[in-house]
């Protein structure tokens, strides 16, 4: 897991730098940083209250197939958002 969550970490901040203006990286950078601290914050709040009532196992089942799922989106939504960005209208010229 280790080695995946570094591909992760770079993919995520070479998108971030290329997706945000010089201005704002910073701000884009810590909102992207809070949201994934609050969304640990709750998938250990769920966690410890099911720990004790689901087996382990099935827990581990459930973080694979929700893993799988991410990877599935993360390689249909690029297609997808391309498309829709080619079929945008180009924006006028400013006068």
């Amino acid at each position: 897991m280790g080695v995946s969550v570094v591909a992760f970490d770079v993919g995520l901040t070479t998108l971030l730098q290329i997706g945000s203006d010089d201005s704002n990286r910073g701000r884009v950078s810590a909102l992207m940083q809070t949201a994934m601290a609050l969304s640990q914050l709750i998938a250990m709040g769920i966690t410890s209250l099911v720990a004790d009532n689901v087996d382990v196992v099935l827990l581990l089942d459930i973080a694979g197939i929700l893993f799988g799922v991410g990877g599935l989106v993360a390689l249909w939504v690029p297609r997808h958002a391309h498309r829709r960005a080619s079929l945008a209208p180009a924006p006028l010229p400013a006068e």
